[in-house]
C-alpha cells in the first residue's frame, strides 16, 4: 500500500479524471508518460507499476478508435463541401489529427479505467 491513500479511496469519474490529464490513477501526482506516448514503469510518486495496468489497454484503445472513426464516417454522410477533393483531404487530416493527438488521453483512461477495476475487483495491484 502507498502512504497517500487506499487503492479503493478514488471514485470512477476521479479515476478516469485524473488518466485524462495523464496522471497516476491511484495518487493523481506522478505522470504517466515518460514522452508523449511512452507509459512510464511505475509512478514516480507512489510507485504504482503502470506497465503491468498498461497491458491489459488493448480493447478501450481499439474501441475508442473505431468510435472516432464512426465520427469521421458519419461527418462524411452529412457534411457535403463545395470542392469533393478538399473536403476529403480536410476529413482526413481531421481524422488523423484526433485519432493521433488523442492516444494518450485515450491510452491514459484506459490505464486508469483498468486501474479501477482491478482495485474493485480485490486483486492486488502490485505495488
Amino acid at each position: 500500500m502507498n502512504a497517500h491513500a487506499p487503492d479503493r479511496a478514488v471514485s470512477l469519474l476521479a479515476t478516469l479524471w485524473r488518466g485524462l490529464r495523464g496522471c497516476c490513477p491511484r495518487c493523481g501526482r506522478g505522470r504517466l508518460f515518460d514522452r508523449r506516448y511512452r507509459l512510464r514503469a511505475a509512478c514516480a510518486e507512489c510507485r504504482l507499476p503502470l506497465e503491468t495496468l498498461g497491458a491489459d489497454t488493448w480493447a478501450l484503445m481499439y474501441l475508442s478508435t473505431a468510435g472516432l472513426t464512426g465520427v469521421v464516417v458519419v461527418a462524411m454522410l452529412v457534411i457535403r463541401p463545395e470542392s469533393l477533393l478538399l473536403g476529403r483531404a480536410v476529413l482526413a487530416t481531421a481524422a488523423t489529427v484526433a485519432i493521433v493527438c488523442s492516444v494518450p488521453a485515450r491510452k491514459g483512461a484506459a490505464v486508469s479505467l483498468n486501474y479501477f477495476i482491478e482495485t474493485r475487483a480485490g486483486r492486488p495491484v502490485l505495488r
